[in-house]
C-alpha cells in the first residue's frame, strides 16, 4: 500500500548560519538555482499524493506487469549487473540518465553521490549497500555518477577549515570529499575551483 503523509509546517531557518546563501535558490531565473518544489500546503499536498497514487496505478496496469522486460521476472529475485551511486538531486535520476530497466541496477543515492572510504564504524548505510551488492548480488560493475549544478559539490568546494559549519549534516557529509578537493587544489593551483566549477547557476 502506498501512503503519503503531508503536513503543513512553517519554513525552518538554519540555526547555525541564518544569513547563509542557500545551496539551492528558489525560482528558475538566470541568477538562481533550480528549486525542486515550494513548501506543500495541505490542499496542495493532497494533489501531490494523488500524483503518486496515479503513478502507482499506472505501474499496476496489466500491460506493464505482463511486459517480459519489466516486472514479472523480478517477482522472486533480483540479479542486477550494476551498482550505481548517484546524487539525490531530483533532476538526475540514474534510471532515466542511463535508461536502466527495473532489475538492472542496485542503486544508492545521496548528497553529491559520494562514496566514503572504508570505516567499520562509520557510514554504515553506504557500506552495507556495497557489501550487499558485492557479496550477495554479485554485481559486475560499480558506477559513480556525477552531474553539473550539484549543490553538494558546491558546498564541498566552499568549505574552509577556519570557517564554522553552515549546516548541521550537509557539511559533515561532504567533508568525505575534502582529501580529493585538496588534491585537485594542489594539482591545479592556478585555477579557481568555484569559478571553474560547471553550471553552478542555471542558464536560461
Amino acid at each position: 500500500m502506498l501512503r503519503l503523509l503531508s503536513r503543513s509546517k512553517p519554513p525552518r531557518e538554519n540555526p547555525m548560519h541564518r544569513a547563509q546563501e542557500p545551496l539551492v535558490r528558489q525560482g528558475s531565473s538566470a541568477t538562481g538555482y533550480l528549486h525542486p518544489a515550494q513548501m506543500v500546503t495541505y490542499g496542495e499536498g493532497m494533489g501531490a499524493a494523488e500524483r503518486l497514487k496515479a503513478g502507482f496505478r499506472t505501474l499496476r496496469r496489466p500491460s506493464m506487469i505482463r511486459t517480459p522486460c519489466c516486472l514479472a521476472p523480478l517477482k522472486s529475485a533480483q540479479s542486477p549487473k550494476y551498482m550505481v551511486f548517484a546524487c539525490s538531486d531530483s533532476r538526475v535520476c540514474p534510471s532515466v540518465t542511463l535508461d536502466l530497466k527495473p532489475g538492472e541496477a542496485f542503486t544508492v543515492r545521496n548528497i553529491a553521490s559520494l562514496v566514503p572510504p572504508y570505516h567499520q564504524n562509520m557510514h554504515s548505510s553506504v557500506a552495507s549497500a556495497i557489501e550487499f551488492a558485492v557479496t550477495i548480488l554479485k554485481v559486475k560493475c560499480i558506477v559513480v555518477i556525477g552531474h553539473s549544478c550539484c549543490g553538494g559539490i558546491r558546498e564541498l568546494l566552499s568549505l574552509k577549515e577556519d570557517r564554522p559549519q553552515t549546516y548541521h549534516f550537509i557539511d559533515n557529509w561532504v567533508k568525505i570529499g575534502l582529501d580529493i578537493k585538496r588534491k585537485v587544489e594542489r594539482l591545479h593551483a592556478s585555477l579557481s575551483l568555484m569559478s571553474n566549477a560547471p553550471c553552478w547557476k542555471l542558464r536560461p
